[in-house]
Parts: structure tokens; sequence; C-alpha cells
């Protein structure tokens, strides 16, 4: 499961790096770690049946994680 995890954060570091250019390697990997992380935590939870407004709270993170990018 670990390896998954790393390939899948170095997959969205990949995607981030080519879409925010100004970004160095370390903050990109940090950025993706957290989508990441907030993805499988929000997947994790989602049996639980948690009301939308989760979801949503968790998407705005993500967005809010990327915007941080230059």
């Amino acid at each position: 499961m670990a390896e998954r995890v790393e390939a899948t954060v170095d997959a969205v570091r990949a995607v981030l790096r080519k879409e925010y250019p100004g970004a160095d390697a370390r903050t990109a990997w940090s950025v993706a770690s957290g989508v990441v992380g907030l993805y499988f935590n929000h997947a994790s939870l989602h049996p639980l049946r948690l009301a939308p407004r989760h979801a949503k709270a968790a998407l705005d993170s993500a967005r809010r994680l990327v915007a941080t990018l230059p």
C-alpha cells in the first residue's frame, strides 16, 4: 500500500510540475502529498455516508493547496 501511495503522490507531483513550472520539486511534492492525503481520507470515510459538505470541504482544501503554487 505504501508503494501505491508513493506512486500516486509522484504522479500528482508530475502533473503539478507540468501545470505549474514555477513550482520547485519539493513544494510540488508537498502539495501533491496533501492532495493525495485528502483524497484517500475522503475515500476511506465514504462508507460513513457523510454529508456532502465533507466532500466539498475536501475539494476546497485541495484547491487551496494547489493555489499556493507559483
